[in-house]
């Protein structure tokens, strides 16, 4: 007969990841966030449980956590022969980056499912000396079998059944009908509102044009109109902007709350009365949750650690990525559509996460003998477009002639008989019948379909689409 003998070993435990992941938090708190949705509980030292546990208070609190600011707490601890505090200068003197803080807590939460496998192991172990036959075992292995997914898969998971998701779609519907505003938020464009429809938290929205086509600038009043004081405590939003200063995005905000252009503001060259208006447009906007990033190229994991950080400090309606060529390669061998295929599924997956609104900018390929009556850009101009396509649930196409034809001009040829030729002429009348104007389309929308486009009017000197006057 097997006889079973229990095996007497030590718990699994990474002491070295514990001490490591602290560390980075210490020095950065960013790589909290990054560490994703880890708890106390998860640490197998007590006073790491402790020392984490603090931490997230601090920093979920809008505090810093390093050093000074947790000299004051657990008192009287001592770890091995060192007081609490000196401990914690070790560990933030130990750590030379955050790179590796999702391994760190990866190795952490390992250990940790380890420790709860072999309890729940240990616990049908006991239960089993008192099976007395098949039916009594069966409540005894189905809860096994619970507590196992619960540690494989968390508290709750995510599998629910048909009849959860219904409850929640109703729950959500009931919400909406009560409410005296719809779920989701317009662009404040009503032209392109009828084609892309409410843009829903969850949803990854690309804006695609040519190089100086408005992507910029729709973004920038997208995300202005989310957060217009007319809506009921706006959720902040973040513009991740990597190629203009914050300084040029609040000249255009200025530009459109003042009237007074953003060459003007530069030049100095405006009366008292526009001075007075850009004041009082400064306060205007000043009021509003709207935040800038503008430390130039990110990396996607940077900018998801900004977007975490900003979302579980302060909310978050919506983030701006401007825009996907310049995101930092992760590996000095990637190019630039590696890096877009890489960031776009990362975009969608980082909107749904934190249930916001994901908008990136999208550039065209450049091509310089692109003929001018072929200006709309398409999907697949795109770098890295058909993973765009797949990953984005709307892609909003911007055509802006006035700002692409000047740059397109056929040669003045002059025919035989003195005459211009008829390819510069059909430029030169294309250019005056659009100045003023732009187009938008919905190259993409939710049904997967192609809207067509549509006209809108431009302002260049605010940098402002506005809708066609009827």
């Amino acid at each position: 007969m097997n006889h079973y003998a229990p095996i007497e070993r030590e718990l699994p435990a990474n002491i070295d990841a514990e001490q490591a992941l602290l560390g980075a938090i210490l020095v950065n708190n960013a790589a909290f966030f990054d560490a994703g949705r880890i708890s106390p509980e998860e640490f197998y030292e007590p006073v790491h449980r402790e020392a984490y546990a603090i931490m997230a208070d601090l920093i979920e609190g809008g505090k810093k956590a390093d050093p000074v600011t947790m000299n004051g707490y657990l008192k009287g601890t001592i770890v091995g022969d060192m007081p609490f505090p000196v401990y914690l200068a070790r560990l933030a003197g130990s750590a030379t980056s955050i790179s590796g803080t999702k391994s760190y807590a990866q190795a952490v939460r390992t250990c940790f499912q380890q420790r709860q496998a072999i309890a729940a192991a240990d616990r049908l172990r006991t239960a089993a000396y008192d099976w007395s036959d098949p039916t009594s075992a069966a409540p005894i292995l189905l809860d096994c079998e619970a507590e196992l997914r619960r540690i494989q898969f968390g508290e709750s998971g995510d599998v629910k059944t048909i009849g959860e998701f219904a409850s929640e779609a109703i729950e959500a519907t009931e919400n909406a009908h009560k409410n005296d505003r719809p779920p989701g938020y317009d662009t404040g464009l009503q032209t392109l509102d009828a084609l892309i429809g409410r843009l829903m938290p969850g949803d990854m929205v690309t804006i695609l044009a040519q190089s100086g086509g408005g992507k910029t600038a729709l973004l920038t009043q997208i995300l202005d109109h989310f957060v217009e004081p007319s809506l009921d405590a706006p959720k902040p939003v973040l513009m991740i902007q990597q190629e203009m200063k914050g300084a040029g995005i609040a000249r255009r905000l200025l530009s459109r709350h003042s009237g007074v252009s953003v060459r003007q503001q530069k030049e100095g060259d405006i009366d008292e009365a526009e001075y007075a208006g850009i004041v009082s447009a400064s306060q205007t906007i000043g009021k509003r949750p709207l935040y800038i990033l503008d430390r130039g190229r990110q990396t996607m994991t940077e900018i998801e650690s900004r977007c975490r950080a900003m979302s579980n400090l302060q909310g978050l309606g919506a983030f701006g990525i401007d825009h996907a060529k310049f995101i930092k390669a992760e590996e000095r061998r990637h190019s630039v559509v590696d890096i877009i295929s890489d960031a776009a599924p990362r975009i969608k997956d980082l909107a749904s996460e934190l249930n916001c609104v994901g908008i990136l900018l999208a550039q065209v390929v450049r091509d310089r003998n692109r003929d001018f009556r072929d200006i709309r850009p398409k999907i697949s101009d795109a770098y890295g477009g058909e993973v765009i396509r797949e990953c984005s649930d709307i892609v909003i196409g911007v055509s802006n002639p006035s700002a692409t034809l000047p740059g397109l001009e056929p040669p003045k040829e002059a025919s035989r008989d003195g005459e211009p030729c008829k390819a510069w002429q059909q430029w030169l009348e294309m250019a005056e019948s659009w100045r003023g104007y732009a187009e938008v389309a919905a190259l993409k929308g939710r049904d997967g379909g192609n809207t067509g486009w549509h006209r809108v009017a431009f302002d260049g000197k605010r940098t402002w689409f506005e809708d066609e006057e009827r």
